[in-house]
């Protein structure tokens, strides 16, 4: 269900990405926007120890590498269409991301060593 929820907010954004910007449709890009906003502010969160916890507990849904390349993607799209500061804490967001995530996945590589 989660992976599905992943795969879901994604397409999503990425339709909106597409439409938006490449096919010039408004509400698409005002979408697209306020989503990239709103991931690049949630994603701060990945300071908080709690939410790595979390993520050690449940375990990292896709691979880090490559959840870091989908969003690489998305902000090479938000560059190139001139939205230069939403890029920046876009990417900024992306990387505290994939920290959290190498973090929670050693934290998972412990949990099993010491219960082994």
């Amino acid at each position: 269900m989660r992976l599905f929820g992943y795969l879901l907010l994604n397409g999503i954004f990425i339709t909106a990405l597409y439409f938006g910007f490449i096919v010039g449709v408004t509400g698409a890009l005002n979408i697209a926007v306020f989503m990239g906003w709103f991931v690049a502010i949630l994603s701060w969160a990945y300071l908080s120890d709690e939410v790595i916890n979390t993520l050690a507990e449940k375990g990292v849904l896709v691979p880090k590498e490559l959840d870091f390349l989908l969003d690489l993607g998305i902000t090479l799209t938000f560059v190139y269409f001139g939205h230069f500061v939403l890029s920046f804490f876009y990417l900024a967001g992306a990387i505290l991301q994939f920290g959290a995530k190498g973090k929670a996945e050693e934290k998972i590589k412990e949990l099993n060593e010491n219960s082994n």
